[in-house]
């Protein structure tokens, strides 16, 4: 049924934007190396010198509703000849100038500066050497003791976040590895028992060994000249306690960010740099982490109810729908009058993604539910309901246990309910939905599975 239509160091997370186009330039940098000659594809990111002086009016972050222009920060990529370029400029900046094997530069030259040249030193320290690579070189390097204890590992500890990084490999120990552990089981790991008791002494020492011994990490492939003309636009958003779980493109040119862990929706005007975040209604009464809330009850800073988790927009009246991992409802934000409708659920778990099809309907998939999978929201009679029945191809090859009722409440892992021997939840949620414009139809994968539908 159609929808009735109505009328770096600073801490902080960033909104990413990739760009081909080149700005009016106005302040050169020019990189060389002590010889004097060219460096290509040196890194050099633009950033405001005294930070980005935002708002922390509201428990931390800006206060709602109100729209704020912040400074972001610009990284390009030097040519053949060692030339970078950037806009023009009214307010002090600081360079970071990076490229692998080199020291790392950092400069705030005045204001008026429009013609920079700077020079680059070889780093000899093999320890600043290794700090310097990327995370996949330290994971790759990592030794867990056998090929399947690691593929595990990385099986279930790298599709949510990255591992090998500075943060991840710092000096640890196994009891705080442990308790890392403990509260990714909660949050939805499903590591086997056996390396839940293995892993955090492996952990420990394989990171150890790897900062005492930097020749094992492998050299990584060098920067690609394709970089050069790149344009990387971040935007300041929320902070380290921040979990920004996704984005939308908006036909009006907006971009909308949900931050999962805060349940605050932020939009974005790429093209003034304005900023305004408003937050998710609350019902009165709801705990702290809805459905789930044990799951983070260590985190040190924790403001949501419903989780706001994935998004899509209605082509008809540009509202954006978003499923929260934490209630069983869907909301609505209109972007015109900045307002939250909030469409509950009688059944079921909570919707995980979703996407709009060309009949204007809200198609989403309930997360961690057997049968009844995928539904349709009609937002004129205030209900959803089912529109496919979403059987599992590969039959024996999942699991079919039954989500125990309020263990999720109680902080017991979600990958506790599933048999550690499957290759997922028959009733797992979708990562994402694809509708095919063509066709109609919606495609969506199964997590911790190997097929699609």
């Amino acid at each position: 049924m159609r929808r009735a239509t109505p009328g770096l160091r600073h801490l902080s997370i960033t909104l990413v934007l990739m760009a081909c186009s080149a700005p009016s330039f106005a302040t050169t940098l020019t990189v060389t190396d002590p010889a004097g000659q060219p460096l290509a594809t040196v890194m050099v990111r633009e950033r405001p010198a005294d930070g980005p002086q935002l708002d922390t009016s509201d428990n931390g972050y800006p206060a709602p509703g109100v729209a704020r222009t912040v400074a972001p920060e610009v990284t390009r990529f030097s040519d053949a000849i060692g030339r970078v370029e950037f806009a023009e400029r009214d307010a002090s900046r600081e360079y970071l100038v990076r490229k692998p094997g080199y020291q790392d530069l950092a400069i705030k030259p005045e204001v008026e500066t429009r013609e920079l040249s700077v020079t680059l030193v070889p780093e000899t320290d093999p320890v600043r050497l290794a700090e310097a690579k990327p995370a996949s070189a330290w994971l790759g390097a990592l030794d867990l003791g056998d090929r399947d204890t690691k593929l595990h590992f990385q099986t279930q500890c790298t599709f949510c976040h990255q591992q090998g990084n500075s943060f991840i490999r710092m000096e640890r120990t196994p009891e705080a590895w442990g308790d890392i552990i403990h509260r990714m089981q909660r949050y939805g790991a499903r590591l086997s028992s056996q390396d839940q008791r293995a892993l955090p002494e492996r952990l420990s020492a394989g990171y150890r060994k790897l900062r005492e011994n930097p020749q094992l990490l492998a050299d990584p492939l060098p920067w690609s000249p394709a970089l050069t003309g790149i344009t990387i636009t971040e935007w300041p958003l929320g902070d380290i306690f921040s979990q920004v779980h996704d984005m939308l493109v908006a036909a009006n040119g907006l971009v909308y960010v949900a931050d999962n862990i805060q349940d605050r929706l932020y939009e974005v005007d790429p093209r003034t740099n304005q900023v305004t975040v408003y937050r998710i209604p609350h019902r009165e009464g709801e705990r702290n982490g809805g459905l789930l809330a044990a799951r983070l009850r260590n985190f040190p800073k924790h403001d949501s109810t419903s989780n706001a988790h994935s998004l899509a927009e209605s082509r008809v009246d540009g509202h954006i729908f978003i499923t929260p991992s934490a209630q069983r409802r869907l909301v609505e934000f209109d972007p015109a009058t900045k307002t939250f409708t909030l469409h509950e659920m009688d059944e079921g778990f909570y919707p995980h993604t979703i996407c709009v099809d060309q009949k204007d309907r809200v198609v989403y998939r309930r997360a961690v539910e057997p049968g009844r999978d995928v539904r349709s929201h009609d937002e004129t009679l205030s209900r959803c309901t089912t529109c496919r029945h979403a059987a599992s191809a590969s039959g024996s090859n999942v699991a079919t246990h039954r989500r125990v009722p309020g263990a999720d409440e109680l902080g017991v892992p979600l990958g506790q309910l599933v048999a550690g021997g499957s290759t997922g939840y028959r009733y797992a949620a979708a990562l994402r939905h694809r509708h095919h414009a063509r066709t109609g139809k919606v495609w969506f994968a199964r997590l911790h599975t190997d097929e699609i539908s």
